[in-house]
């Protein structure tokens, strides 16, 4: 059976006329806003700066990396769908979702016979064509529904714990408490802020969030020819906060699945939705730098290795305090060889003393891809653990260590191999001091 735009609407005016949106305006508000665009035919066109304005009644010229109001009220919004479909719409044939990370909804029909959550019969499509672009965001968009999946099906009864027999020694010592701690962790993926590029076949209405860009400037030329695009129509661009890095989508993927095949339970959180609250009572997986997140490094503030973001005519790099002789004091991808990369991975006690947390800071999507394939891969472990012992490491002890790993890249797409180029120790007792990270909380993390 098909079901046309009206039994769509009716399924979005069940969900606005319900109890459970009853005193919720606000959300009310940015959900009809937002599926009136898609059921238009205009879903590409929708992004966090368009709400903003639209929705939340922002100025023309806000900055949505400042402003989270948009990212906080879908974070709402999606769990006020939850609680109406578990409620008043537990029994509806149409539903409507909003995807993790993006701001179009889709309306998902249930088949006869099926019960709430089963695979979708019909998705309302936004009008993106079948582009190189429209297959990476798919790749990416199934990547994440994986990590997700894997997130959701790893359960464990409580107080038992795990640890597969066969499992390497190093294997072991490196992830033992991890492991066998019944809280589980939370794997928190990043989404940088980014420019989107689109290209209309003839030229473009003018729009309040697309800007033009001018067909004989340099920059249309150099897109063109980048992207392998075809003469004529329209450039446009509009920022976008959406997009997941790549490389961090598998390197998430990896952890998790080395958590579910010990039966140790994870959750998955996007790095905007972070709450203090978390970040202090839960073992943490993190994946990015101050860069993309601009809380990152104040996670591993102390430290003595640690990234910087680009500044003037300083590359993004990872910087290492009081180096020794004969070590360097920065890496950096050089502009002369471009596929040697670099990624810091820091393995170190939890804000609070008493979980966990591991930081793998890429200077590029595929660095932080190797990071967590170095962690996962008995071999590389081997090799990690060895340096670790070497570096006075006792292995009666749970490895508290940052590593900057040299990673060499293909096309800078495809990480083949990478080597460890530095290894430091941290003592069991060096915690952050979490008074003074708490009184002065990175933009961007939230408090509950």
């Amino acid at each position: 059976m098909l079901y046309d735009d009206k039994e769509f609407r009716e399924a979005l005016s069940d969900v606005l006329t319900s109890t459970t949106f009853e005193r919720a305006e606000r959300l009310k508000k940015f959900l009809s806003f937002v599926c009136d665009l898609v059921l238009s035919g205009k879903g590409d066109e929708i992004n966090e700066h368009l709400i903003g304005i639209e929705v939340f009644e922002r100025r023309a010229g806000y900055s949505p990396s400042e402003d989270s109001i948009v990212r906080r009220q879908a974070h709402a919004l999606r769990k006020k769908l939850e609680e109406y479909y578990r409620g008043p719409g537990a029994h509806s044939k149409i539903r409507i979702e909003l995807p993790l990370g993006h701001y179009a909804p889709a309306f998902r029909v249930i088949e006869e016979g099926i019960q709430p959550l089963a695979a979708p019969k019909r998705v309302v499509a936004t009008g993106w064509p079948l582009s190189p672009q429209f297959l990476a965001f798919a790749a990416g968009a199934a990547l994440l529904f994986a990590l997700g999946w894997i997130a959701g099906h790893v359960s464990r009864p409580p107080g038992a714990t795990v640890f597969a027999s066969d499992m390497p020694g190093s294997m072991r010592w490196i992830w033992r408490q991890w492991l066998s701690d019944p809280s589980g962790a939370t794997i928190c993926l990043t989404t940088p802020q980014t420019i989107v590029v689109k290209r209309y076949p003839e030229l473009h209405a003018e729009s309040k969030i697309e800007e033009p860009i001018p067909e004989s400037s340099p920059r249309a030329r150099t897109l063109r020819e980048f992207f392998h695009l075809p003469p004529g129509g329209a450039l446009v661009e509009y920022p976008s906060v959406g997009q997941a890095k790549m490389g961090e989508a598998i390197a998430a993927i990896r952890l998790a699945s080395l958590f579910a095949a010990h039966g140790a339970p994870i959750q998955v959180e996007h790095a905007s939705f972070l709450e203090w609250n978390q970040a202090r009572n839960e073992n943490l997986i993190v994946f990015g730098h101050s860069e993309s997140t601009p809380w990152i490094d104040r996670l591993i503030a102390g430290y003595p290795i640690r990234t910087e973001a680009s500044y003037g005519s300083l590359p993004k790099r990872i910087t290492v305090a009081h180096p020794a002789p004969g070590e360097r004091s920065m890496y950096a991808i050089s502009e002369s060889d471009r596929n040697d990369v670099y990624a810091l991975i820091s393995m170190v006690p939890g804000i609070d003393g008493h979980h966990r947390l591991l930081v793998i800071s890429g200077l590029s999507g595929m660095a932080s891809q190797f990071g967590a394939e170095f962690l996962t891969t008995p071999a590389h472990v081997e090799e990690l653990a060895a340096a670790l012992r070497a570096a006075g490491a006792k292995s009666s002890q749970p490895p508290y260590f940052q590593a900057v790993l040299q990673v060499n890249v293909h096309d800078n797409t495809i990480p083949l191999k990478g080597k460890i180029e530095l290894v430091r120790m941290i003592a069991p007792d060096a915690v952050t001091n979490v008074s003074e990270l708490s009184s002065n909380l990175p933009a961007g993390m939230r408090t509950k």
